[in-house]
C-alpha cells in the first residue's frame, strides 16, 4: 500500500477552504505520484465546489482500490478545537467513499486503454495480421467477380476483427492498424488470377491519411475494390470524395457495406456514388420466407440499377436464400453457401473457377 499524507500546512493559507476542495486538490496534485496508469486523471479538474468554512480540523483516509490510500489532515480555517460530531464525520466518509471509487473507476479505464494499446502496439510491431479472402460470385455465368480480405486476429473469434480496429481508433493507432492490414491484403495479390480483383476495408480517416493516398497511388486500380467501413463517420464527403477521384479515374472501385443496415451506410450510398453496393446479411439471411426482406432488397436493386452500380447479397448460406435472390434479379452473391473466408493458397483451382 503506498500513503501519501496531507498535512494542515497543504490546506493552510489563501482564507478558507471547502472540505471538499482540499480533498480534491489534494488527489489531483498527488495522484501523479502513484503510478503512470493514474496520470490522466490527475489532468481532469473536478468540478468546482461550493465555498464554506466550518472552523474544524478533519482527518479522513481515501482509498481507491487495494493499491493507493491517501491519509488526508486538513484545516480549515485558524480554528481546530470545535468538536466534530457525528454529521462532519458520516459527510466526509460518504465523500471519500464515493470519490475513491470514482478514481478507481478511472484508474481500471486507464489501465484497460494501456493494455489495450500495448497490444495493438505488438500486433503492428510484429505485423501479427493474418488475412483470409473469400470469394463474390456472378452467379449467372458463375465465376468469380472478386475477392474480399478480412483480417484476422491473434486469440480472436473470426467475428471479432471489428472490435480490434475500434479499439486501435481509440488508442489513436486505427489509422496505422489499417494501413497494415491493407498491406497485408495487396502483398497476397499475386495469388489471385489476372483478372480477378482484390477488395479491401479502409475506412474514410485511413482513406484520408498520406499513408493510404500513397499506397493508392502505387497500386494497379483497376485489380483493386475499396469498401469504405461504416464503423467510421464521414467528416466531409467532398473531401473524400475528392480524395479518391484521381484513383476511381484510374479504374479503382469503391464499395459500400452493409446497405440496407443503417442510415450512415445511404449516406455513403449518396454521396460517394460507388460502383458497388453490399447488401447487408441482415436482409439476405431468411429473405425466401420474408416477404419485407424481399421488397426492400427488390427496392434496393432497382436504385442500384439506377445509378448505373451493381449489387452484392451478403451472407448467403442456403440455397433457398440463393434461388430467392436470384430470382430478385441479384448477379453477384458472397456467404457460406460458395466459400468461407479462407488462406490465399487454399482459394486456387476450383474455388476460383466455379
Amino acid at each position: 500500500m503506498q500513503t501519501f499524507p496531507l498535512t494542515a500546512s497543504d490546506a493552510a493559507g489563501g482564507g478558507p477552504h471547502n472540505r471538499f476542495e482540499v480533498l480534491m486538490r489534494t488527489v489531483r496534485e498527488r495522484l501523479g505520484l502513484a503510478s503512470p496508469a493514474v496520470r490522466e486523471i490527475a489532468s481532469n479538474d473536478a468540478e468546482e465546489p461550493e465555498r464554506g468554512a466550518d472552523g474544524r480540523e478533519i482527518q479522513i483516509p481515501l482509498h481507491f482500490g487495494e493499491d493507493v490510500r491517501f491519509d488526508t489532515s486538513c484545516r480549515f480555517t485558524g480554528r481546530s478545537d470545535g468538536p466534530l460530531d457525528d454529521y462532519d464525520m458520516n459527510d466526509m466518509r460518504a465523500f471519500a467513499h464515493l470519490t475513491g471509487q470514482y478514481i478507481q473507476e478511472r484508474i481500471d479505464h486507464s489501465r484497460a486503454r494501456n493494455d489495450r494499446r500495448t497490444a495493438i502496439r505488438d500486433i503492428i510491431a510484429r505485423k501479427a495480421i493474418e488475412m483470409v479472402f473469400q470469394p463474390v460470385i456472378r452467379i449467372d455465368r458463375p465465376k468469380v467477380e472478386f475477392v474480399e480480405a478480412l483480417a484476422r486476429f491473434p486469440t480472436c473469434r473470426p467475428s471479432a476483427p471489428i472490435g480490434w480496429f475500434n479499439d486501435a481508433f481509440d488508442v489513436g493507432l486505427g489509422i496505422e492498424l489499417e494501413v497494415l492490414a491493407f498491406d497485408s491484403a495487396m502483398a497476397q495479390i499475386a495469388g489471385l488470377p489476372n483478372t480477378t480483383a482484390l477488395s479491401i476495408n479502409v475506412s474514410p480517416d485511413t482513406l484520408l491519411s498520406p499513408a493510404m493516398q500513397e499506397r493508392l497511388a502505387a497500386a494497379p486500380a483497376r485489380r483493386l475494390i475499396i469498401e469504405v467501413t461504416e464503423h467510421r463517420p464521414v467528416t466531409n464527403y467532398v473531401t473524400l470524395g475528392e480524395a479518391l477521384r484521381p484513383f476511381r479515374k484510374r479504374g479503382l472501385r469503391l464499395a459500400v457495406d452493409d446497405a440496407g443496415a443503417g442510415y450512415a451506410n445511404l449516406r455513403h450510398i449518396l454521396d460517394l456514388q460507388p460502383d458497388i453496393i453490399k447488401l447487408d446479411m441482415s436482409l439476405s439471411r431468411g429473405i425466401d420466407r420474408d416477404p419485407a426482406r424481399r421488397a426492400l432488397a427488390a427496392a434496393l436493386i432497382q436504385f442500384a440499377a439506377a445509378v448505373d452500380a451493381e449489387l452484392v447479397a451478403e451472407g448467403v448460406e442456403s440455397p433457398a436464400e440463393l434461388a430467392a435472390l436470384r430470382s430478385l434479379g441479384i448477379a453477384m452473391v458472397q456467404g457460406h453457401i460458395y466459400a468461407r473466408p479462407a488462406a490465399m493458397g487454399t482459394l486456387g483451382g476450383d474455388s476460383l473457377a466455379a
